[in-house]
């Protein structure tokens, strides 16, 4: 997402889970993407493409401020927190649409829907 090494963007183990927020800051090991880096959707936005992701984000949960809208992307749906029930996605492991939490519909699943939100 962003061409550095996991360690020079915060990244260098595992991410943060929506149960355990990062104890760290500005740290290798913090779990979540730090200020230092710049996403390819920043770059290309910055050259005049529209960027959109779906899919699972997990590069931060707790921090609002690295996550996909805030982060280069002009539109999002998926999993903020990277895991969750494929056909139930609830909680604090639910869908995002933009930056706001969503309900999922009647027969959900969840490489289906994507599609669906996303196009």
């Amino acid at each position: 997402m962003t061409g550095l090494h996991p360690h020079q963007a915060g990244i260098g183990h595992m991410t943060e889970t929506p149960e355990h927020p990062s104890p760290l800051e500005n740290d290798p090991y913090q779990g979540y993407l730090n200020e230092k880096c710049v996403t390819l959707a920043q770059v290309l936005k910055r050259a005049g493409y529209h960027t959109l992701m779906s899919g699972k984000w997990h590069l931060s949960y707790h921090r609002k401020g690295g996550w996909l809208l805030q982060c280069g992307f002009d539109r999002y749906f998926g999993i903020i927190s990277g895991a969750s029930d494929y056909v139930k996605p609830t909680g604090r492991r639910g869908l995002t649409y933009m930056n706001d939490p969503i309900k999922p519909p009647e027969g959900f699943y969840v490489t289906d829907a994507f599609t669906d939100y996303a196009c």
